[in-house]
């Protein structure tokens, strides 16, 4: 054997471990990334799967309830409605309030962003609904839609499935894109919660509810992950129902 029969370091083959090393490690690259982004798909399905789920049982829920408890009267019904994202919400958050965002956070000491985005979001949604001529929720309770339904649905859709997002998405990507992807995995899962209205509401009104919402929901996800606390998040819902009723 001659000298330029001998492995060279710089070349590769089955006489050089370290290029076939090197190259092991290159070919082993791109899969991870497709199974990092196979499991952050399967989150997101994960997450459309619990919305529909929850969205499609809270009817069969009220009316199951209902029929017991023979209620009339509006906020009655609406605390009835709402008490199975209540439970829903309690049942997972009660385990770590603090890390499900049950806790004030960092809210008082930004609460010119807490301010600032319930105010926002107040003036944008009353310039939306200028462009409609009514609304399903112009005549409902201002207790059910200003205080129940943005503390239940902030319970569930923030406190326990954005936190549950966070920390999944955070296991698979650095914490800018972790937090970019959970916020907006979050807002579309609140779109398509809103997307089960279809089965008694006008398309066209459902239709835009469920653009906004996602919307609302990537305000209120952002709030809560700037404060980490979920109470802000529900704030900035309540501006946004309060003007709803309003109009």
């Amino acid at each position: 054997m001659t000298s330029t029969d001998l492995p060279h370091p710089d070349r590769g083959g089955a006489g050089n471990p370290s290029a076939a090393l090197v190259a092991g490690e290159r070919g082993r690259v791109p899969t991870i990334g497709a199974r990092l982004w196979i499991l952050t798909a399967a989150a997101g399905l994960a997450a459309a799967a619990f919305t529909t789920a929850v969205a499609l049982t809270n009817q069969p829920y009220f009316e199951l309830l209902n029929r017991w408890i023979g209620a009339e009267e509006p906020i009655t019904r609406g605390a009835i409605y709402s008490s199975y994202l209540l439970l829903i919400g309690l049942a997972i958050a009660l385990w770590r309030p603090t890390a499900f965002g049950l806790g004030l956070g960092d809210s008082i000491r930004r609460w010119r962003l807490v301010l600032g985005a319930a105010a926002g979001m107040a003036a944008l949604t009353a310039v939306v609904l200028l462009a409609l001529p009514t609304t399903p929720y112009a005549d409902a309770s201002w207790v059910n839609e200003v205080v129940i339904v943005p503390f239940t649905e902030d319970l569930v859709f923030r406190a326990v499935l954005f936190s549950g997002l966070l920390i999944a998405m955070s296991r698979l990507h650095r914490p800018a894109v972790a937090a970019s992807l959970a916020i907006g995995i979050n807002a579309l899962a609140f779109g398509l919660g809103h997307a089960t209205n279809l089965f008694w509401l006008p398309a066209s009104f459902v239709l835009p509810q469920v653009a906004y919402a996602i919307v609302i929901g990537l305000v209120a996800a952002f709030v809560m992950l700037k404060t980490r606390s979920a109470y802000p998040a529900m704030l900035v819902h309540a501006a946004v129902n309060a003007v709803v009723v309003a109009f």
